[in-house]
């Protein structure tokens, strides 16, 4: 069997770029990336060696089951919230004026649950 990992997309704006990359999980725990929140700068060092000297934003991501990532929810696991049309997890499209619906979505601190991370250079 694999052993368990978690890949970040790398982006680069300034070209428009993504990668991605698979890192596997006893670097990350090494690393202690956990309980980091999005917004947060990290060392490149935590992700492995070849990305050692860089500096990294972590701008979201999502967890095992594909709940998004969300800024400004201060919880280490999947809360249930009332969301407005628009909102992340909530298309504009759907609903009625003024509706609300209770969808799942994750807190912003990285924990072990994470299977894809967004950062940015």
């Amino acid at each position: 069997p694999r052993a368990p990992s978690m890949k970040i997309n790398i982006a680069y704006p300034r070209n428009g770029t993504v990668k991605q990359f698979d890192i596997s999980d006893d670097l990350i725990r090494r690393g202690n990336l956990f309980d980091h929140r999005l917004g947060n700068e990290v060392d490149g060092a935590l992700f492995g060696e070849q990305f050692a000297g860089y500096s990294f934003k972590l701008q979201g991501g999502s967890d095992k089951q594909g709940f998004p990532m969300v800024t400004g929810v201060l919880a280490g696991a999947r809360v249930s919230l009332l969301l407005k049309r628009g909102a992340v997890s909530f298309n504009a499209w759907r609903g009625r004026n003024g509706e609300r619906r209770r969808k799942s979505i994750r807190g912003c601190i990285v924990g072990h649950d994470i299977a894809l991370l967004n950062v940015v250079i």
